[in-house]
């Protein structure tokens, strides 16, 4: 009865949290330090990640962002579960492969002679399965270097030189 004024108000339902894929490198080299995962923040939630045996968070855990190294791990997934104040979420997970670096082996023909003496060098690493190599730096010991596959030098000064290659792979790789 009468004419009150009526009373409103909004009713603000949540839900459980949906998380987004997990963005981050896959796969990773042995032994990588200040890896960086993440998914979508979403304000008022928390994150609890996994990650596989011997993997560490270095930072982050309990936010949307995690720093990882991978301490000799041999892979896994890494895994987050997004909190809120109705519950958990489904876990998200990221498979993780991890890739030893390639072990450095190298040929050249002639590898001893008379001055000027020229040298072709041949990279014979052998790779894992799906690992190319994306950058390759050869530093042949007298102040040349080179980024070809078989590059050569010649050295015109006698003595020794140390040669060394340093090859990166698709997974980050360096050796």
């Amino acid at each position: 009865c009468g004419s009150g004024t009526p009373v409103s108000f909004t009713v603000v339902m949540n839900s459980l949290p949906v998380t987004s894929a997990i963005s981050g490198p896959s796969p990773v080299c042995a032994n990588a330090t200040n890896t960086t995962y993440s998914v979508t923040n979403t304000v008022g939630s928390t994150y609890n990640w996994s990650l596989p045996i011997g993997a560490v968070i270095t930072s982050g855990q309990g936010s949307n962002i995690i720093t990882v190294n991978w301490n000799g791990s041999a892979g896994g997934n890494v895994g987050v579960t997004e909190t809120n104040s109705c519950g958990n979420g489904t876990a998200v997970i990221l498979p993780i492969t991890v890739n030893a670096a390639p072990i450095v082996q190298i040929s050249a023909t002639p590898f001893d002679g008379c001055s000027p003496l020229a040298v072709t060098f041949s990279n014979t690493t052998v790779l894992s399965p799906g690992v190319v190599i994306t950058s390759e730096t050869w530093l042949f010991g007298d102040g040349n270097t080179s980024t070809a596959a078989s590059p050569s030098n010649t050295y015109v000064n006698p003595g020794g030189y140390n040669v060394s290659l340093t090859l990166t792979t698709n997974s980050g790789c360096t050796s």
